[in-house]
């Protein structure tokens, strides 16, 4: 009933709440945007899951994202529907069920660390540590559920179940395992840890819980098949990974701190200057702060967006993106008119936000 309280282990709790057992007590959750309240690429719309693999996924909001493979189709989407003390999360909807699941089908939401964010874990060495995922999550069918863990190379997995025992109810759950001793992990800017919540999987992706193989297999045979039931809901949100052996409370970040964390990785384009380069292109070069990643990838989103030479000598739309030049602190392109104009070299140019996206997502 309050006060300062050991148990039998040596763990601390302050008026009930968890003392983390290793670690600091600030910045000890390793996800960025665990409480998903960032959304850059979509600002709240719902994106659908039709694709297959790795090339096919969506982000329903930064930094965590959705995969499949088979016939399974999902929206997936930011949220309010949020246990106490949050504000959003990521709801995922069954659009098409797969209702005969092949032995190569899967589908999870999945979150990559960042090598350097996991290198103190000791992944691969025999200094390796014990770790604790925890997260609410709240399902339209209740069951058996697995969430696994692996490396970069896909050739490592572990694999932990988890119940959900009451039907659109939200539920806390924690996951201690300790990480790997043996394989392949990458501690600098490349992927370090995956964590995916399996929400189908066929059976050539299936195997036993509680132990690090070397295979890259999401599901233990008891998995609740959710892909596999039309209209079927799923929301996660307050997820947290820290060292140690026992779920601290959810740290939350302020707004601006996880947003930077977060344009790391993805970012679009705020207004940009720059100048003509004849009378059909545009050069742009757009400082990153903070620095990403890697250098990034630059992808056209709005041939329509606001863009203008100043002076009154305008252009109506882009065409494309080309001329990419540059690394993770700055981006050097050009953008196609898709028209000419009475423009000259070095005459001012202007690009909306929001047209162009920088990528660095692992």
């Amino acid at each position: 009933n309050g006060g300062i309280q050991l148990d039998n282990a040596g763990h601390v709790t302050v008026d009930g709440q968890q003392m983390p057992t290793a670690g600091p007590l600030s910045n000890r959750n390793l996800i960025i945007n665990g409480a998903m309240v960032h959304d850059q690429r979509n600002n709240g719309s719902a994106v659908t899951l039709n694709s297959d693999g790795f090339a096919g996924r969506q982000f329903p909001v930064d930094r965590f994202h959705v995969q499949r493979s088979g016939a399974v189709v999902v929206s997936c989407e930011q949220d309010t529907e949020t246990p106490a003390g949050f504000k959003n999360s990521i709801k995922l909807t069954v659009s098409t069920a797969d209702n005969s699941v092949a032995a190569g089908d899967y589908l999870f939401a999945g979150y990559r660390f960042e090598g350097n964010d996991v290198a103190h874990l000791g992944f691969g060495t025999s200094n390796a540590v014990k770790f604790t995922l925890s997260f609410w999550v709240r399902s339209s069918l209740t069951g058996t559920y697995t969430v696994f863990f692996g490396n970069y190379a896909d050739n490592r997995t572990h694999r932990k179940e988890y119940t959900i025992s009451a039907a659109n109810t939200w539920e806390y759950k924690t996951i201690t395992l300790t990480a790997d001793t043996t394989g392949t992990w990458n501690t600098n800017n490349s992927g370090g840890l995956n964590i995916g919540w399996t929400l189908l999987a066929g059976s050539d992706y299936v195997n036993t819980a509680g132990t690090w193989t070397g295979t890259v297999d999401t599901a233990t045979s008891n998995q609740t098949q959710w892909g596999s039931t039309g209209s079927a809901t799923f929301y996660l949100t307050g997820v947290q990974l820290e060292l140690g052996e026992k779920a601290t409370p959810f740290e939350h970040k302020s707004y601006s701190d996880e947003l930077a964390r977060c344009q790391r990785y993805y970012r679009q384009n705020a207004r940009i200057l720059g100048i003509w380069t004849n009378n059909q292109y545009m050069r742009f070069i757009h400082l990153l702060s903070p620095y990403m990643r890697a250098a990034p990838t630059v992808t056209l989103l709005d041939t329509n967006g606001y863009h203008e030479k100043w002076n009154s000598l305008g252009f109506t739309g882009i065409s494309s993106v080309g001329g990419v030049y540059g690394n993770n602190t700055s981006q050097d392109f050009v953008l196609q008119s898709n028209q000419t104009r009475n423009a000259t070299y070095n005459d001012t140019a202007m690009l909306g936000p929001d047209v162009v996206s920088f990528s660095a997502e692992l």
